[in-house]
């Protein structure tokens, strides 16, 4: 299991995490950067396809809260307390939750989409380190607080930010290897 000390560091990763995003999204709400970043975002989903005309990009189907709820069970089988909730969605089009495990010991974040392809395609818009993220013309260099680890499993993009040995070994055991992220020992 998981340490008290690492419970505390995973609370402590969540508000610095917020608050970055918070700064991040202040920043760039004061420049007219944001309107061309969305504009971009928006023309590239148009031109794939991915957009529809009264849906918003973010709705799960059904078979993806399936997949989600076979997650937390996943969890709950592993003898993890599991609580989660829906937030508000970052530069991915995903859906996003965030699963805490046992109160605030360990944090998961999980980007759902409508298939398996439109999640392999947004994972493949990371560099093997997770340190850019590329779609078509616009790009997001990103500063983690702390090691990312992203995992991919059918519909999901599975975000373990953090430095736990185990937590690392559970997601590896749940999702396989890493697709971008800080290799163990780096």
């Amino acid at each position: 299991m998981i340490s008290k000390k690492a419970s505390k560091k995973n609370r402590i990763l969540r508000y610095i995490c917020l608050a970055l995003v918070c700064a991040l999204a202040a920043l760039l709400c004061s420049c007219s950067y944001v309107n061309k970043l969305s504009d971009a975002f928006g023309q590239m989903l148009a031109e794939s396809g991915k957009q529809k005309s009264e849906q918003s990009v973010y709705e799960v189907t059904a078979e993806g809260g399936d997949e989600f709820e076979a997650l937390l069970a996943r969890f709950r089988e592993k003898g993890y307390d599991v609580e989660w909730e829906d937030t508000d969605p970052i530069f991915l089009s995903g859906s996003y939750r965030v699963i805490s495990l046992n109160g605030d010991e360990t944090s998961v974040n999980v980007f759902l989409y409508p298939t398996a392809e439109d999640a392999a395609e947004e994972a493949g818009c990371f560099s093997e380190d997770a340190k850019h993220f590329t779609k078509g013309t616009t790009g997001v260099d990103i500063n983690w607080a702390f090691d990312p680890h992203l995992y991919l499993s059918g519909r999901m993009i599975i975000f373990y930010i953090g430095t736990d040995p185990s937590a690392v070994a559970l997601m590896e055991e749940m999702f396989g290897e890493q697709f971008a992220g800080v290799s163990a020992g780096e």
